[in-house]
């Protein structure tokens, strides 16, 4: 199973890794954050306060939260511009006060103060609502200044200009198939965990089983537009095919996924392409395209997708119906559409207002026959 750990040179950190395996059993990419922010929280006290995490307090815990924010932990006067947005503070919170509740699940004696919050009761409930009642710790560090840096205005839909203004400013076939693969509503840890041996050049299909860094049972298949199936193409025949040779002379196994390291660099040359690096190269030519790669991200080729099928489905109803919709973007309700919906898409707008005054024509003109 995959899974995450935190070493430390002179102790094994038993109840953090058991902490972070237990995370692992729902989700790998959740464990991974988990294991990131806790190490951070950990070298932080060691540090700053020379304390393991059983002696730390709710002090500790607050001036931690300070840290992230503000980068400075000694009290301060004046105003000071938060280096984190809120969001960002408030998950690692979330995932220390996760882990003192599991050692206080655990029997675990810890100095971190903590408060018996009551709910769930309800004298004007019925029968059972009356009785049911659980408590859970509320820790008492002080989070009141936790506002950080506002979040960021991603750019979350493309225009066709900037889609194309992207495409042209990739240095490589793999980073213009893996960006395109996103516009077919594909999400980055599908694409760069997607396996060569079930891409079907002759279909122009990919089957993936990889989704939110975990595997899905039976899969799905994803179909590509043109331009993916063109760019991957031109990726493997000219740039893969290259690194393949270069793997075999040097006696080293080939990589199953479809997408590695180009740049022949000691220890990264022909392995799987990372997240961070697909990211980096998207930021990049985003920025030549003159957006601010801050505001960039790789699931805005998803959105924008989704945004397509949309207006789409505006425009026609009959030529795409919400189940397609779930099986192009891989979902199992359209609840999960939800985030994606573009509100300031005129012509989605202008088109469900029209069918909206053609239905309610259609009822004025049935009464009046009525």
């Amino acid at each position: 199973m995959d899974g995450w750990i935190i070493n430390h040179p002179d102790a094994y950190p038993f109840w953090a890794n058991k902490f972070l395996h237990k995370m692992s059993m729902g989700s790998p990419q959740t464990a991974r954050q988990y294991a990131y922010k806790l190490c951070k929280y950990l070298n932080y006290l060691q540090d700053c306060w020379h304390i393991g995490y059983a002696d730390a307090t709710a002090k500790h815990l607050a001036s931690f939260l300070r840290f992230l924010q503000f980068g400075n932990v000694i009290p301060f006067v004046g105003a000071v511009e938060g280096k984190r947005s809120g969001f960002t503070v408030r998950g690692y919170y979330t995932v220390v006060a996760s882990f003192y509740t599991f050692l206080r699940s655990q029997g675990r004696e810890t100095k971190m103060e903590v408060a018996e919050e009551r709910s769930g009761e309800n004298p004007h409930s019925f029968l059972y609502g009356q009785g049911i009642v659980t408590t859970s710790p509320r820790y008492v560090a002080e989070t009141s200044f936790v506002s950080g840096k506002p979040p960021v205005d991603y750019e979350k839909w493309y225009t066709d200009e900037q889609v194309d203004a992207i495409l042209s400013n990739f240095r490589t076939y793999r980073d213009k198939a893996v960006f395109s693969l996103s516009l077919d509503g594909l999400r980055i840890d599908e694409i760069l965990s997607a396996q060569i041996d079930l891409y079907r050049a002759d279909e122009g299909t990919l089957k993936l089983f990889r989704s939110k860094g975990r595997r899905e049972g039976a899969g799905r298949v994803c179909v590509l537009s043109e331009r993916s199936r063109r760019l991957l193409e031109e990726y493997l025949y000219n740039e893969r095919s290259a690194v393949e040779g270069k793997l075999i002379d040097s006696g080293v196994l080939i990589p199953t996924e479809i997408f590695l390291n180009l740049r022949e660099r000691e220890g990264s040359f022909g392995k799987p392409m990372a997240y961070h690096n697909a990211l980096e190269i998207i930021k990049r030519a985003a920025k030549h395209a003159g957006l601010d790669p801050a505001k960039v991200r790789t699931h805005s080729g998803r959105s924008t997708k989704m945004e397509e099928l949309l207006r789409q489905q505006a425009l026609d109803p009959a030529s795409l119906t919400d189940n397609q919709i779930l099986d192009i973007m891989g979902w199992k309700s359209m609840g999960s559409a939800e985030p994606y919906k573009n509100r300031q898409d005129r012509v989605t707008a202008v088109e469900n207002w029209k069918r909206l005054e053609a239905a309610k024509e259609q009822r004025h003109a049935d009464d009046q026959t009525t």
